[in-house]
């Protein structure tokens, strides 16, 4: 800097000054001159970072890792900053969109846990007219996947989309509707407003897939599971293991087995007291009871919520087949059809029941195979539904009653109407099931 002296004259001020002021601009030019190659190094860093990046490090729908935002459309930080501090997505960062408008059977099922036939069929089933609208993309900064109505205002989300997000959030593993707004273009307001009311629509299309067979499929049931209880019972005997008459014959006219389900919870409930939630498992969970076809592995019958607290032997009286006993072939002397249980139900006051023997090796034990099928359904549930599986994320036991309830649903939909191969795509991995596909 340059320095003024008594004697300088007013010329040589005035040039001192003007030396200290390009000095100035200088060290200011420098400091924005390092400012812009820094961020030019920063911008340059995200964007090869971006482009040698994996699907499986960015984290694609179902594969664990990576950022959300780098998959589903974020801009890259130069977008993001431009000068007009707006940011375009178009409909490759909508991840329905692009399986809507481009997907194959295997991207639905990789999403959405059914074929494209099924999507298609359930949607039509559950919306009204505008489920056969064509889609349409509006929207000057944010293209939007939505049914072109033609009225002034913002148009509705379409229905294919709306119903392809929920089936994501259920089949994944779903948090907050915050993580759905990255990846569907959609504010979490919205998504919030639209899951519970899209669940009562898939809940009521749903109601008649959990239902007891008629008396004559029961009795053609229980004709063709003989073949397999005399084959258990048979190789019970040859390992010395001989059954009581009474025992061998109610165990010959079971068609049902009935059990419970802890459903984890990821928070309690507000205003109820958090121990009723605490079940023996040591986590927080809301309790389910379900009774199964043993022949076909359907579920039949489901009852709940009960806080994690409760007991299969407080629910068991909610079942229809504990209510009216006569309608399903059973009588309360144990002479109709029976039900196999678990030690956790009275039969003192249920006579046909069939529960465990005691001292029976629980593995190798003929009634313990034969309940198989009601720990295979739930296991398969919760595989082909990941929210039941890591946590349901609500703080409504109402909501979160809802989710458990059309996920078994949905789960029957598909046992239901599926291929064989389908049905193992999707999450059901039965080997039996592969080996009948020709």
């Amino acid at each position: 800097m340059a320095e003024l002296s008594l004697q300088a004259s007013p010329a040589q001020a005035l040039r001192a000054i003007e030396m200290e002021v390009e000095e100035l601009e200088e060290a200011e030019a420098d400091a924005e001159q390092l400012f812009l190659i820094a961020a030019a190094a920063a911008v340059a860093e995200e964007e090869a970072r971006l482009s040698t990046t994996s699907d499986m490090d960015l984290g694609v729908p179902g594969v664990r890792g990576g950022d959300p935002e780098a998959v589903y459309g974020r801009a890259t930080l130069r977008d993001r900053f431009s000068e007009t501090g707006r940011q375009r997505r178009d409909v490759s960062g909508d991840l329905a969109a692009s399986v809507l408008l481009r997907g194959t059977d295997d991207s639905f099922m990789l999403y959405v846990r059914m074929p494209k036939d099924v999507f298609m069929m359930l949607g039509a089933a559950a919306y009204d007219e505008t489920w056969d609208v064509p889609i349409s993309v509006s929207g000057e900064y944010y293209e939007q996947t939505t049914v072109a109505t033609g009225e002034r205002g913002r148009p509705m989300v379409h229905p294919k989309k709306r119903l392809f997000v929920l089936l994501y959030a259920l089949a994944h593993n779903f948090s907050s509707f915050a993580q759905l707004e990255i990846q569907f273009n959609m504010s979490a307001t919205t998504c919030t407003e639209l899951f519970e009311y899209d669940m009562l629509l898939l809940l009521d299309v749903l109601r008649d897939e959990i239902s007891y067979p008629s008396r004559d499929e029961m009795i053609d049931d229980i004709t063709n599971l003989q073949d397999e209880v005399l084959t258990r019972i048979d190789e019970a005997a040859a390992r010395g293991d001989v059954l009581e008459d009474e025992y061998a014959s109610r165990l010959r006219r079971a068609l049902f087995a009935v059990d419970g389900t802890h459903i984890r919870l990821k928070k309690a409930p507000p205003g109820d007291n958090p121990t009723d939630y605490y079940c023996y498992k040591g986590f927080m969970s809301l309790q389910f009871l379900a009774v199964v076809n043993v022949y076909n592995d359907k579920i039949v019958d489901l009852v709940g919520p009960v806080p994690g607290r409760g007991s299969d032997s407080s629910m068991f009286p909610l079942l229809k087949l504990a209510k009216d006993p006569d309608r399903h072939l059973m009588e309360s002397t144990g002479r109709g059809v029976c039900v196999l249980a678990d030690g956790a139900l009275d039969r003192s006051r249920y006579k046909y029941l069939v529960k465990p023997r005691r001292g029976a090796l629980s593995r190798s034990d003929p009634q313990c195979c034969m309940r198989n099928p009601i720990e295979r359904r739930f296991g398969v549930s919760k595989s082909r539904w990941k929210i039941m599986h890591h946590g349901l994320p609500f703080s409504s036991t109402q909501k979160n009653g809802l989710v458990v309830h059309v996920c078994f649903r949905l789960d029957a939909l598909l046992q239901r109407v599926c291929t064989p191969l389908e049905r193992v795509v999707t999450g059901e991995e039965t080997s039996d099931e592969v080996t009948q596909v020709p």
